[in-house]
């Protein structure tokens, strides 16, 4: 059996993209760092699916600011440093890293897909028409009926004594 050459889908798969004029390439990470990734992204579906999360899993997710540089410096690489000493927002530096990271965890499709449904900014997706017509039917369906008492008994009464004759 003949070997097939996959040297097209080994292919680097670098991200060109333009920022302010200019066009940064951001390298591929490493295999180390590729696997970290996409370990993240795995405990990031798992919480987001419901799923329960173990302490183990929460501190893979622990990233204060420090923490949130190097994490960022992993995603971009070299490319983190140009963007800084070019002077390019920290919005734009931020949205940037999100969409690297699930192009490079998860896949561009995914990333794509992110970056459509306002994710990496942010941004709550629109609920689509069967969602809001469950919300705006909730609170209608939710409102008790009133009972039946066919068949129920309640307290009598107290009988009344006749009246006397005068």
């Amino acid at each position: 059996m003949a070997l097939k050459d996959l040297s097209s889908f080994l292919d680097d798969d670098a991200i060109d993209v333009p920022i302010d004029g200019k066009t940064y390439r951001v390298e591929s990470p490493d295999a180390k760092t590729g696997l970290l990734l996409a370990s993240l992204a795995n405990v990031g579906v798992k919480a987001a699916s419901g799923a329960d999360v173990d302490e183990a899993d929460v501190e893979k997710l622990d990233l204060d600011d420090a923490k949130e540089r190097d994490f960022m410096e992993m995603v971009l690489g070299n490319t983190l440093a140009e963007l800084v000493a070019d002077g390019v927002k920290w919005t734009k530096i931020q949205r940037l890293a999100r969409y690297c990271f699930i192009h490079f965890a998860i896949g561009e499709e995914a990333a794509d897909d992110a970056l459509k449904s306002g994710a990496l900014t942010g941004e709550a997706p629109a609920p689509n028409r069967a969602a809001r017509r469950a919300g705006s039917r909730g609170a209608a369906t939710t409102t008790k009926r009133r009972t039946s008492t066919a068949g129920t008994t309640s307290a009598k009464p107290p009988a009344r004594k006749p009246r006397a004759k005068a």
